[in-house]
């Protein structure tokens, strides 16, 4: 019986529940929300709506999505990791928002960045 009861805690551990893929609200630089328009991408850091305060949208509404390193990296919630390009403006002004380690971190060197998208 103890064996069991374990074996279900443990099996209950392993499973983490993630918000990757759920609905949220674009917001601009004004801090009014965005309406995406459609064949663009938008990033926005900093969604309270979001575990990883990360929302973006890659053609339709905005969804909860996380940081990724490269093609082939595992993101769940049925997104994949993939490019987003991010406007030169957008670098610029995210670059004055953060320490400099957060914005290698998060952007490295490159003029786009890795995230979990649809």
């Amino acid at each position: 019986m103890r064996l069991s009861i374990l074996v279900a805690a443990l099996a209950a551990a392993g499973c983490s529940k993630t918000d990757l893929g759920s609905p949220c609200h674009l917001i601009g630089p004004g801090g009014a929300e965005v309406t995406p328009a459609p064949g663009r991408e938008y990033l926005f850091l900093g969604s309270a709506e979001c575990e990883n305060f990360v929302c973006t949208s890659t053609g339709g509404p905005g969804y909860c999505s996380t940081p990724c390193s490269g093609p082939g990296d595992a993101c769940g919630g049925g997104l994949t990791c993939g490019s987003l390009a991010i406007d030169a403006a957008y670098l610029d002004a995210m670059r004055a928002r953060m320490t400099p380690a957060q914005f290698a971190a998060t952007f490295g060197g490159m003029q786009g960045a890795f995230y979990c998208v649809r």
